[in-house]
This record gives C-alpha cells, sequence and structure tokens, in this order.
C-alpha cells in the first residue's frame, strides 16, 4: 500500500472545487435561488394544474434572477378526498 500510495515528485494531483452546486439551467445563482425558496408549501408558487381527483398537483415560481421552477406533488388520498378542486397546501383550501 505505502508503494501504491507513496508520492515520490512534487506535483500534486489535487485540485480545488466550487462549493455552489449548479441547477439543471447550470446557473449557480439560480440554485441558491431555488435554495433560499425552500421546500415549505408556501414557498411552491402558484397552482397552474390539478388532476380531476385531487391527487396530483403542478406548481410553478420563480427564482430572483427569473428562472423557472416547476414543483410537482403528488397528494395523499385523504388529502384529495377532502376537496378535489382544492390548493392541498392551505387547510380547508377553498
Amino acid at each position: 500500500m505505502n508503494i501504491i500510495y507513496a508520492h515520490l515528485d512534487s506535483i500534486s494531483t489535487v485540485s480545488t472545487t466550487s462549493t455552489t452546486k449548479p441547477n439543471a439551467a447550470g446557473s449557480a445563482g439560480d440554485a441558491e435561488d431555488a435554495e433560499d425558496a425552500g421546500d415549505a408549501p408556501n414557498n411552491w408558487g402558484t397552482l397552474i394544474s390539478q388532476s380531476n381527483n385531487g391527487r396530483s398537483s403542478t406548481y410553478e415560481s420563480y427564482t430572483r434572477s427569473g428562472a423557472k421552477i416547476v414543483r410537482h406533488v403528488y397528494w395523499t388520498q385523504e388529502a384529495a378526498e377532502k376537496c378535489h378542486s382544492c390548493d392541498h397546501r392551505y387547510e380547508g383550501g377553498h
């Protein structure tokens, strides 16, 4: 093992990397914006569509830099049964 890991030269192959994670669009600023918004339901944005049975919802929001975030939520049967057309994030949701 010592032979394998012995470095007999002065060259290092270790490099530095950024700790900022880019999002799908590749912008580190957009990733930071998305993380700032958090996963709290009140930060999901506007309800843009919902299935007829209330189980599937799609929300849309935008980051400070203008990138669109789309969230798809699949609700429990209990949440959907309360009101098929409600935004289930809110109690009573009418």
